[in-house]
């Protein structure tokens, strides 16, 4: 993920190196857009994973069990 946005990083970040990395891109992207980290954080975990189109995901709304 954040590797697509042309940081070179491993896959799977463990490194002070490249944590220090992801943290230095966090902070450009907070000081460029002015949002606070919790909010570029949740944009960052709801961009990975599968994309469906609006009329795709309507359909889906009664697909969930009842709650009881």
């Amino acid at each position: 993920m954040i590797s697509d946005a042309g940081l070179d990083v491993a896959a799977d970040v463990k490194s002070k190196r490249d944590l220090a990395r992801v943290q230095a891109q966090f902070n450009a992207w907070a000081k460029e857009t002015r949002l606070p980290l919790t909010h570029l954080s949740r944009i960052c975990a709801l961009s990975i994973g599968e994309n469906y189109e609006a009329h795709r995901l309507a359909g889906r709304e009664g697909d969930e069990a009842p709650s009881a």
